[in-house]
């Protein structure tokens, strides 16, 4: 049994649909539904949204179109909010789930009590969990006049609670507001990107939920230990300092490398000077040579990163430590990924058979469109550099920052033939060529230059992408919100928008 087959489907169509089109066979594939109920989905969808949105059908694709968004808001999250309640099965497990996790026991009738439900209901719902919780090597077991809790390794409860169900109804712990406080004050002078901030606060909010309830981390496995002169252990160090000033708990040595996971296993930062001591070593460099002797095999492909190696060794060095922690960074576009960089998907996959021979675990098909993106930057790209009808971007920093994963962030974000991006080597070029400059040394050019002094925050560098793409009249691109925002429209100006899919 799967979280799929237990979605609010109305709410997961929508939001699916909020970032991409669509297709039927997805939607079938994912909701393990048919055809006529997909069908009927859509237009209850439509009918709950009508005066703000509407979604189309046109051949086997579905696309979202918005014309009234503050309505679209208001209207999906009153959806939303209807399904918050235990008529709803998903809201029962996740309920059922986080009663376990902040109390170490439940009486099986007082739990039915609180929730309005059967005695019989709440079994079956628990025989549901059980099949989730299997693969994780946890269950909910005990006797009803007694008490039910959650069984098996520490480590694995938080693991499923992360990968699973964390979400809204967890950031409501007394502590949250506290723990937001001491992650960006540690993490502020390091300049770390916002998705890695949020993820270390959702782990050090489990960690002390856990903790209260007297449930710590007593072993970890062997290949969760690091190296004290990693930057990890340092950053470690100071959270451990600053919850203990603020909560007055003692994190263990255990649990301070629990909550660093985020840290060793994040997407390839930004600034790295900010982040010492991140050594490529021998063992990695052997790896990415094997990868690409695979390569040259299988696709008579044959690659020399020259400098460029360095930066694409640090994307690989982070890559290997989430497989080798089993730390899952869920891409949402890892399908768009692999139909639209065939190539690079290719080498991908080849690259996972070296990597999984080596570690001897499994590359899952997030970290699989991770290495698409990676190959897609660093080599395909440079085999077609000739594109007319195109938004050409010049990334040009100083050593503190990593203007190669500026490239990558971006080129994750804006999936779109339509948008070139080369990373330049020094300034004694014509820029004429170029519509926009990433840097962080002051210029005057005659094309629009965006600072980089706060990239870390991706999103501010997209908008302003994205002003100069519609004052050059190319359009948003299709890796950002998919849907088209028509709010300032009324009746009379209504009209249809074509995208180029």
């Amino acid at each position: 049994m799967t979280w799929g087959k237990i979605y609010n489907r109305e709410v997961y169509i929508i939001k699916s649909l909020e970032q991409n089109s669509v297709s039927e066979n997805t939607f079938l594939k994912k909701l393990n539904i048919s055809s006529k109920t997909l069908s009927n989905d859509i237009k209850e969808i439509n009918n709950k949204m009508k005066n703000c949105s509407f979604i189309e059908k046109k051949g086997k694709e579905f696309s979202l179109f918005i014309y009234n968004y503050s309505l679209y808001r208001k209207k999906l999250d009153e959806i939303i909010k209807d399904d918050q309640n235990f008529n709803n099965e998903r809201f029962r497990l996740e309920y059922v789930i986080r009663h376990l996790f902040e109390n170490n026991l439940a009486i099986l009738g007082d739990l039915s009590f609180e929730m309005i439900i059967s005695k019989t209901t709440l079994n079956k719902d628990i025989e549901k969990i059980n099949k989730l919780m299997k693969p994780y090597d946890i269950s909910i077991s005990g006797k009803p006049n007694v008490g039910i809790k959650l069984v098996g390794d520490e480590l694995n409860i938080r693991n499923f609670i992360i990968e699973n169900v964390y979400g809204i109804k967890f950031e409501e712990s007394k502590q949250i507001e506290i723990i937001r406080k001491i992650v960006v004050n540690t993490l502020s002078p390091y300049n770390i990107d916002k998705e890695t901030l949020d993820r270390v606060k959702m782990f050090l909010n489990i960690s002390i939920m856990r903790i209260e309830n007297g449930n710590s981390i007593s072993q970890l496995p062997e290949n969760y230990s690091y190296n004290l002169k990693k930057f990890s252990n340092e950053i470690g160090f100071k959270l451990r300092e600053n919850v203990r000033k603020s909560l007055n708990i003692d994190l263990s040595e255990n649990e301070t490398i629990f909550i660093t996971i985020p840290l060793r296993g994040m997407r390839t930062p930004l600034i790295t000077s900010k982040i010492p001591n991140v050594e490529i070593d021998e063992y990695i460099d052997s790896i990415i040579t094997d990868i690409f002797k695979a390569i040259k095999e299988k696709m008579d492909l044959e690659v020399d990163l020259g400098k460029l190696k360095k930066e694409f060794a640090y994307n690989i060095y982070f890559l290997l430590t989430r497989i080798k922690l089993d730390y899952k960074i869920d891409n949402n576009i890892k399908e768009q990924i692999k139909n639209e960089y065939r190539v690079a998907y290719k080498m991908a996959e080849i690259a996972s058979k070296v990597i999984e021979n080596r570690l001897d675990k499994n590359v899952n098909n997030s970290e699989k469109s991770y290495l698409a993106s990676y190959f897609q930057i660093y080599i395909v790209d440079k085999l077609d550099l000739v594109n007319k009808n195109i938004f050409k971007i010049a990334i040009f920093t100083s050593k503190n920052i990593n203007g190669w994963a500026i490239k990558r962030k971006l080129k994750e974000a804006d999936l779109n033939e339509d948008i070139y991006i080369d990373v330049i080597d020094g300034l004694n070029i014509d820029f004429s060529s170029f519509d926009v400059l990433i840097t962080d040394i002051d210029l005057n050019l005659s094309i629009p230059v965006i600072s980089t002094k706060e990239i870390y925050n991706i999103s501010l560098t997209k908008n302003r992408i994205h002003d100069l793409m519609e004052e050059k009249n190319i359009g948003f691109n299709k890796g950002t919100l998919k849907s088209i925002l028509l709010n300032e429209l009324d009746d009379n100006k209504f009209f249809y928008l074509k995208i180029k899919i």
